[in-house]
């Protein structure tokens, strides 16, 4: 590579972007400059003359003659990890053009793209031979990730290792007589070279991550990166001598942060590499060899020019304000009794009974309503939580989960007599109880993800199968000796993904069983899609392609048949009748029931509504000091008319005014001969600022007091349950339970690889628009694209979901954001990749994710509490250790279970006590990401705050996350407005919500002190309101 390329500072790259409207109006084009890259890779011709690099998940060569980049492949194969021929005429790389990583070269001249590997497995980090007839990769095709081989002229593959451990990362040596490829341990990893008659010695192991390893052209020597205890270094290996114990020397500066990929060697002492974002040339110099002080490299400038087109759409506005009656959509985990005649389920906060046929009306001795016919019945009417309804074989008891005894418990009811008593009581939650056939024990999971079982009479529990990773709920065999549950089988130990399955649990010692009708493709959701075990034993239901299906077994659970294909719509929750002959389950919140004999199927009719509680009397808040999500300074002495659930008028405080409140609120009670509470609220030694929002978070139904208490007046779900969802949304607005205003979507857009019990391996035809059709009629907010999913795919997502009005967000930055995709979720979060194209592993995040963000408009939740994705590391505990008050408050120990308490206690307790690996965090997480935060407001992006709890705990973890986003840097005003106004608009709800202004809703926080010098006053709440209803904390407490 010439002094050409060769260029010691790097400019700050430009971006123009048009004004992006999310409603009307033309195109926004998009035009942005980049010169860095965050974890690209690069690699050299065999000439010099030419650099490949992926960047933005596209190859680009950069000419020798300039330092322009033009991309050679499209933007929708997420191409990664270049490597030349030795002849210089064609570039291979991993792609991920059809959901699956495979490996596909092309011409130097952007012609000639071949795919040369196939299949269900992923193929990666592929790198040639010396002669180009072979080339060398990793995959997991054999069930685990080994190295294995391609002949280029034939296409046939070998594996070439075969060990426990995931090998990867292969490169061939010079003369291709060897390998040296990555080995994982635990701690840390080891590199390995195997000659050609398969003889292999460990050269290297360290106790971080390895990655990269590449041969010098004379073969003496070997460099690779090492990503641990806060740094990411090139270590240079010197080969040769077998017994040698030299340790490897360090030939990068402490302060790079290297990406973890191939250097590119130029000669024997010298290479190209890529770190801080930039491609950097380094010379090692003769006495630099046995020198751990390496050259100060010189930069490679290169600039890449992106532009694109943000189309606008008309987003779906919510309504807040009508108090009509609107049908139940809300409908949870509907099961039908034995004979088929009665449906119980969950709706609007509490278990309901629905005779299905006359006969099930008033004469039938388990319904207590004095109705006869098809009327649903309130079974329960509190202000706790049910779940899971369950028939007995016989029909006459209900199994549910309640929190009536503090924590999620499972419960039992006589339907004919109304009596209920508890059966079990764990320290955590048990949760989606089913009945043995002989109806003398209930299967059911505990909070870890155990498959437990209780005797129904003597409520002794016991294991079943130690905890999985989310399994679905147990369904039981027909002789009572196997239950089996949906479970998650990962392809290999590298990356967690993999295929939802039946696991069929034996109870008389035998080994377990994992069974799929479908090879290489999943099952519907771990949630409520089955496996549902039929009666009689002989038959399995459940959800694939979102449709019903079913299947033949014999009687240990095994397929003897084909599956088949019940229905071509939607279907969820299926319910067997113990006839076998039919099967109830939802589509788009109905309830309906198929026949397996003729495929007939027929709407169950559900009479049930509910409206909208709006409050309607008009009240003033007196406040001495007041943030209104707008300005910077803190407005003293201010008057808020609250008239029902919105604000009327922002005045300066008037005596009057109070007066005529007041005047107003007696000649209402004369009116209606009621008596009700002095309308003024003085709030006039304390601050009011907008009711926080929070934006990246998964609910559990027993969460909703808990953000109220936290001040948290409005969440976003961006994965669940959408039943469960729903039924929260309608359970909260209609006044059942308290809670915050929910935008939720269902459950995510994925690929044929999933992780989550909430994903959908999505099948790429008409499932699309079946799900895109759901998210409209249930009423989804957003819509969530996961990891697995291809670009392709996305995209047409995107477009549809648009159609209907809805955002989508996603963990993908590019080419997500050049279809219009909304949001991006992490700055660090789960990737395809194995790596992040957002932030390195020192958690920098470089030009190319600040400027596209700032220029597409996409609005980011960065989740700095669960940063370093592993428990006890992510900046909440840093948070909660330094400030034992956190975790010594009253609401976390009223609110949250004794176990979790203790948990979090130990975990913050520990760090407390570690005052050096504090200091780390500050310096490795918290400044990194703030520098990103900073620099992104300051280029005009868009920066929400979310916390991904449960994972930490919710409520607290909002305050946690805006209090870290001050200490890097943010200002408290910007801080607060992560959680206020630019959440809202985020949200589509920016006439609504997130600030205190005259037409938006009534969601006021009540605090001591002032936010704008301490950001930690946000924590001292007094008074919640929430659409024009006003919670003291007490009371959100008891």
């Amino acid at each position: 590579m010439t002094s050409r390329l060769l260029f010691s500072l790097v400019t700050v790259g430009t971006f123009m972007a048009g004004a992006y409207a999310l409603a009307g109006g033309p195109p926004s084009q998009v035009e942005v400059v980049l010169r860095e890259g965050t974890n690209l890779a690069a690699a050299l011709s065999p000439d010099g003359e030419t650099l490949a690099i992926d960047l933005l998940g596209s190859i680009w060569l950069i000419p020798d003659s300039n330092n322009v980049a033009h991309r050679i492949t499209d933007e929708l194969s997420d191409a990664r990890q270049p490597d030349w021929a030795p002849d210089g005429q064609r570039i291979v790389f991993q792609a991920y053009r059809d959901g699956n990583w495979h490996i596909w070269s092309i011409g130097k001249d952007g012609q000639g793209l071949r795919q040369h590997t196939f299949g269900l497995f992923d193929d990666r980090e592929p790198a040639w031979s010396h002669d180009g007839s072979r080339i060398v990769f990793s995959s997991d095709r054999s069930g685990n990730y080994d190295i294995w081989e391609l002949n280029v002229a034939s296409s046939l593959t070998t594996q070439i290792t075969n060990g426990p451990m995931p090998d990867f990362a292969p490169v061939f040596s010079p003369d291709s007589s060897a390998i040296a490829y990555v080995k994982s341990q635990d701690p840390g990893g080891r590199i390995l070279v195997r000659q050609a008659d398969g003889t292999e010695r460990i050269v290297a192991q360290v106790e971080g991550e390895i990655a990269g390893p590449s041969f010098s052209p004379d073969g003496s020597h070997l460099i690779f990166n090492e990503i641990g205890q806060g740094s990411s270094r090139l270590l240079l290996l010197e080969l040769g001598v077998e017994t040698s114990d030299d340790e490897p020397r360090t030939v990068s500066s402490s302060a790079e942060d290297v990406f973890p990929f191939r250097v590119a060697w130029i000669s024997n002492d010298e290479f190209l590499y890529t770190a801080d974002g930039k491609i950097k040339h380094q010379r090692l110099l003769e006495e630099n060899l046995g020198s751990l002080s390496p050259q100060s490299p010189k930069i490679v400038e290169f600039e890449a020019r992106v532009t694109f087109d943000r189309e606008p759409y008309e987003r779906r506005r919510r309504d807040f304000d009508s108090t009509e009656p609107q049908p139940v959509r809300g409908i949870v985990s509907p099961s039908i009794s034995p004979e088929g005649d009665a449906i119980a389920f969950v709706a609007l906060g509490d278990l309901w009974f629905l005779p299905v046929t006359q006969a099930a009306g008033k004469a039938d001795s388990r319904n207590p309503s004095s109705s006869s016919g098809t009327i649903p019945v309130r079974l329960t009417s509190d202000p706790f939580i049910e779940l899971d309804p369950a028939f007995s074989p016989d029909g006459q008891q209900l199994a549910f989960v309640t929190n009536r005894a503090s924590t999620l418990d499972i419960w039992l009811r006589d339907l004919a007599t109304g009596n209920e008593k508890q059966l079990t009581n764990l320290p955590g939650h048990e949760l989606a109880p089913s009945f043995s056939p002989d109806g003398s024990k209930l299967a059911f999971l505990d909070e870890a993800g155990r498959v437990m079982a209780v005797e129904v009479e003597s409520g002794e529990v016991a294991t079943l199968h130690t905890a999985l990773r989310y399994p679905g709920r147990p369904t039981w065999g027909p002789d009572g000796r196997t239950v089996a549950v949906a479970a998650l089988t990962p392809y290999s130990g590298r990356f967690r993904e993999g295929r939802n399955q039946f696991l069929l649990i034996s109870l008389d010692g035998a080994n377990d069983r994992l069974i799929s009708p479908f090879p290489h493709r999943s099952i519907g959701t771990r949630n409520y899609d089955g496996p549902i075990w039929a009666p009689g034993g002989r038959k399995i239901a459940f959800t694939a392609s979102g449709a019903l299906w079913v299947v033949d077994v014999n009687p240990y659970g095994e397929p003897i048949s084909p599956a088949r294909r019940l229905t071509n719509e939607l279907a969820d929750s299926p319910s067997w009748t113990a006839d076998t002959a039919s099967i109830v389950y939802l589509n788009n919140g109905h309830l309906k029931r198929v026949k397996l004999a003729d495929g007939h199927i027929e709407e169950i009719p559900l009479n049930l509504t509910w409206r909208r509680h709006n409050p309607v009397s008009r009240r003033l808040v007196h406040t001495g000091y007041m943030f209104d999500g707008q300005t910077d300074r803190l407005r003293t002495n201010v008057d808020i008319i609250i008239d029902g659930h919105r604000i009327a008028a922002v005045e300066n405080h008037s005596a009057s005014l109070h007066e005529e409140v007041r005047q107003q609120a007696r000649e209402k009670n004369e009116a209606s001969k009621t008596s009700i509470s002095d309308p003024i609220f003085d709030a006039s030694s304390l601050t009011v600022i907008p009711g926080l929002i929070e934006m990246h978070t998964h609910q559990s139904p027993v969460t909703h007091r808990i953000w109220l208490a936290y001040g948290i007046t409005t969440v976003r779900e961006p994965v669940t349950n959408a039943y469960q969802a729903v039924e929260m949304r309608e359970a909260i607005a209609a006044g059942v339970r308290p809670g915050p205003r929910e935008f939720f979507t269902g459950e995510s857009f994925d690929g044929s690889r999933i992780y989550y019990s909430s994903s959908m391996a999505l099948d790429a035809g008409a499932e699309i628009d079946l799900q895109l059709e759901r998210a409209s009629l249930l009423g989804y907010d957003l819509i969530k694209t996961y990891v697995r999913l291809p670009d392709v795919v996305q995209k047409r997502v995107v477009a549809g979901a648009h159609r209907y009005g809805i955002p989508v967000t996603s963990h993908e930055l590019y080419p997500a954001m050049t279809y219009g995709t909304d949001g991006v979720e992490h700055i660090r979060g789960t990737s395809r990749r194995g790596y992040s194209p957002k932030v390195s592993q020192l958690n920098r995040s470089y030009q190319d994710v600040i400027d596209l963000l700032a220029a597409s408009g996409m609005t980011l939740t960065p989740t700095m509490g669960i940063a370093d994705g592993s428990p006890g590391a992510g900046a909440f505990w840093l948070a909660v250790a330094r400030d034992p008050s956190l975790l010594n408050d009253r609401r976390f120990h009223e609110l949250f279970p004794a176990n979790l308490v203790h948990q979090v206690t130990q975990q913050a307790t520990d760090l407390r006590q570690d005052p050096r690996r504090q200091n780390t965090m500050v310096t490795e997480l918290i400044m990194p990401y703030g520098d990103t935060l900073r620099r992104l407001i300051a280029r005009g992006g868009k920066v929400v705050a979310g916390t991904d709890s449960p994972i930490i705990p919710p409520g607290i973890s909002l305050h946690t996350e805006i209090q870290n986003f001050v200490e890097g840097g943010l200002t408290p005003f910007q801080a607060l407005q992560t959680a206020t106004v630019w959440a809202a608009e985020a949200l589509g709800a920016g006439e609504d919500l997130g600030t205190i202004e005259p037409g938006k809703l009534a969601d006021l926080v009540i605090i001591k002190g002032d936010p704008l010098s301490d950001i930690r006053a946000t924590w001292n709440i007094h008074t919640v309101i929430k659409n024009g209803k006003v919670y003291p904390l007490d009371q959100l407490l008891h």
